[in-house]
């Protein structure tokens, strides 16, 4: 079902595509995900079998709730007493039931960090707020969730490649300066290979969408431990205090800005992940009451915290 939804996806996207360079480049995404979601399936499929006594205590055995929006108050974490001017809320991925019967938080995510269970991406979830927000909101919703559970899958790092163009006979093709095709030293056989120096360049053919996804899915198989990793992310109620903690000083910093109309930027973020949509915005400023060209103004920041979205 998952394949197929993937694929109704794509079709659409790639038959509003404007180039047909774009659209290849969908049809490679579109295989990339449906790998993954193959992979993912068979790295986890005990997540699908009836438990047994050996079962893994990180196993899911029951899904309790998916897609959970919430909202809740924020508190202050010396009163007690909540703000009039912000709530907190999202939607949690998961809660599920483990196989040793505790309730837990799944999150699922990608990356393309390393996963490896000594990296720093594991040790930076040790920290990582959302995590214990939604612990917290999970609470607040009356589930007794005692812990998370984290399963990363790590986007690829190989890309479509070169293929070389082969004769009839299966041999290559090389071709001269002038576009002729090569043969070898002795003039007995075609040459396979190029050569910069003397200007000969082997043939190729850039590698297909489904010969990408074949080579990714094998790829997987052999090493899927690259791809997919699972932890238990503990928190202490000292964790979810400080979390608590860090929610108020955070709506307080929000309404300061509000109040006084200043908002201070975060200029490390700029190029982070690519160059950011709103940079050319930002350098020149922005009368908030003229929307810039190719942008618009929504009413809801956040439609996906609706139910059913």
């Amino acid at each position: 079902n998952a394949i197929e939804a993937i694929d109704l996806h794509y079709a659409t996207l790639i038959e509003q595509a404007n180039t047909e360079e774009y659209a290849e480049d969908l049809r490679v995404e579109c295989e990339t995900c449906k790998a993954l979601i193959d992979g993912y399936c068979v790295a986890w499929h005990q997540d699908w079998q009836t438990p047994t006594d050996d079962t893994n205590p990180l196993t899911p055995v029951e899904c309790i709730a998916s897609e959970l929006p919430f909202e809740m108050p924020i508190r202050n974490p010396e009163t007690g007493k909540a703000t009039n001017t912000f709530i907190a809320s999202g939607k949690i991925d998961r809660i599920v039931r483990l196989a040793d019967g505790r309730l837990a938080v799944k999150e699922t995510k990608t990356t393309g960090d390393t996963i490896d269970a000594g990296s720093d991406y594991w040790l930076k979830l040790r920290i990582d707020q959302q995590i214990s927000l939604y612990m917290l909101a999970a609470q607040h919703l009356g589930h007794a969730v005692e812990t998370v559970l984290y399963d990363v899958i790590r986007k690829p790092g190989i890309a479509p490649k070169q293929i070389p163009l082969i004769d009839t006979d299966g041999v290559k093709i090389v071709h001269d300066r002038e576009g002729n095709r090569v043969r070898s030293k002795d003039g007995k056989k075609w040459r396979e290979s190029g050569s910069t120096e003397d200007g000969y360049t082997l043939q190729t053919r850039t590698e297909s969408a489904r010969e990408f996804g074949e080579r990714l899915r094998a790829d997987i198989a052999s090493r899927p431990e690259f791809y997919y990793a699972r932890q238990e992310i503990p928190r202490l109620s000292s964790d979810l205090d400080e979390c608590r903690a860090e929610l108020w000083q955070q709506q307080q910093d929000i309404r300061g800005a509000q109040k006084s109309g200043h908002w201070y930027r975060n200029s490390a973020q700029c190029s982070a992940m690519g160059r950011c949509s709103y940079l050319s915005i930002c350098h020149a400023g922005c009368d908030a009451s003229n929307v810039p060209t190719g942008f618009v103004r929504v009413d809801d920041l956040h439609p996906e915290l609706k139910e059913g979205v």
